[in-house]
């Protein structure tokens, strides 16, 4: 069986949220049609530990995915880790562009799909 670069996941990943990101949702949109659909909440944030856990995993392991992983590589611990998570509520993840740099926690995609 063949395991594709993780350099590979994460154009495919990118990809794939740049098509998201216009046709059904967001890049900060882990949960498409939660309880608040196209909106970044505390759900989203759920999704690192429930109900597949990416959090603390490294590639290759059980759980781990290219989507949940914001901060390429880890000065620490494994990588999907604390800081992919503090992302979502700092910096430019936290703070995107496509917002004018106002919080993204909250706030609904303004191109919906």
């Amino acid at each position: 069986m063949v395991t594709a670069s993780l350099e590979q996941q994460r154009t495919t990943s990118r990809r794939a949220i740049r098509i998201r990101a216009g046709v059904t949702g967001w890049p900060a949109d882990f949960v498409p049609g939660g309880f608040q659909p196209n909106e970044f909440n505390i759900q989203d944030m759920a999704s690192f530990v429930a109900p597949t856990p990416s959090i603390n995993t490294d590639p290759l392991e059980s759980g781990f995915n290219v989507r949940w992983d914001l901060e390429s590589g880890s000065t620490f611990g494994k990588q999907i880790n604390l800081a992919d998570l503090a992302s979502l509520v700092s910096g430019r993840t936290g703070f995107p562009p496509m917002l004018g740099g106002t919080k993204a926690l909250g706030q609904v995609c303004p191109w919906p799909p």
